[in-house]
């Protein structure tokens, strides 16, 4: 009987971890509008500054200049960013956008709006930043890359006045696992995701899981794919 019981709250537990790819962030993460992309930054030392020293980091606009140019020039970004910051750009305390600042500040306003919303109806936080993605595919005929992120770090945008730019902060939540995407790996592709847990070392993790992957060809970790947005987690506190 106590097996027959055990078996049946399992049963039950695993419901509760949706790993339908439809509108999932958690499987199959796309820019939207509610959602900023952080470009030319380095996981690990994210991770470090916000998760490990705990110190607040702020937001930085395209170079002065490119203010009115195209999506075709994004691609230089890593360049002009180089060239006005240099290699102190990976370890300061300004995550680096693709935004003018008049476009970063009502996008952050947005976000910051809808994650305040979100918990007042309904109790919960949803707002990480997402350091870390695994590029994978449903089957080897598939030609559509999906993206779930690895590493989600519970954060909080703050600022003391309207007037004030938005900065943002670790909300020290417990850091865990992606469930949905370890449960949808285990189901679909008998693969175990590596747990990641409060003292891992990102880099190491980051390693777990390419040796977990590496029976499938095409798929990848794309370790400094990072984007700030919100990703559903409430379910995950009854299972």
């Amino acid at each position: 009987m106590p097996s027959i019981i055990a078996k049946a709250l399992e049963l039950s537990r695993q419901e509760l971890l949706d790993i339908g790819l439809r509108g999932n962030t958690l499987l199959h993460f796309k820019p939207r509008a509610e959602s900023l992309t952080i470009v030319d930054e380095i996981a690990k030392e994210i991770f470090n500054i916000l998760v490990i020293e705990q110190k607040l980091m702020s937001f930085l606009p395209i170079p002065k200049g490119m203010e009115n140019n195209t999506n075709e020039l994004f691609d230089q970004l890593p360049d002009l960013f180089n060239e006005e910051l240099g290699v102190k750009r990976h370890t300061d305390t300004r995550l680096q956008t693709k935004l003018n600042q008049d476009q970063l500040d009502k996008k952050l306003l947005k976000i910051n709006t809808e994650a305040e919303t979100y918990f007042q109806e309904q109790g919960i936080d949803i707002l990480y930043l997402a350091l870390g993605f695994l590029s994978w595919f449903e089957d080897d005929n598939s030609e559509l890359e999906r993206l779930a992120p690895l590493v989600l770090i519970p954060v909080s945008l703050n600022r003391a006045t309207a007037i004030e730019r938005f900065k943002l902060t670790y909300t020290q939540v417990d850091l865990g696992t992606n469930l949905t995407l370890k449960a949808k790996l285990k189901t679909d592709f008998a693969i175990d995701l590596p747990d990641f847990e409060e003292d891992t070392e990102i880099t190491d993790y980051f390693h777990k899981v390419n040796l977990a992957i590496k029976k499938n060809a095409r798929w990848k970790i794309v370790e400094n794919e990072i984007h700030l947005g919100f990703f559903k987690f409430g379910k995950f506190q009854m299972y």
